[in-house]
């Protein structure tokens, strides 16, 4: 099981995800482009953070705090209507 939990995070593709409302996936999408510059770089973070979770023995090939979002550009340190997420 933990075996196929890794083989899908490797496979992780923001792009590829779903939500409920479309207006959430473009906020979120947008967020994470403006966080990360490229939705491949959010990938590789995320895909880099669980396959040191889920097996602490692997070494990747860059660690995935590289991959964290750039200085100023920190989408966690801004309220929602910085953000223009509707209140």
């Amino acid at each position: 099981a933990e075996l196929d939990t890794l083989s899908a995070f490797s496979r992780f593709s923001v792009e590829q995800a779903t939500c409920t409302l479309d207006t959430d996936r473009e906020n979120i999408l947008s967020v994470i482009q403006s966080s990360y510059g490229t939705y491949d770089d959010f990938d590789r973070a995320v895909r880099g953070l669980f396959a040191e979770r889920l097996d602490p023995n692997a070494v990747p090939s860059r660690s995935a705090s590289s991959y964290r979002a750039p200085s100023g550009a920190d989408a966690s340190r801004r309220t929602a209507s910085e953000l223009g997420w509707p209140m």
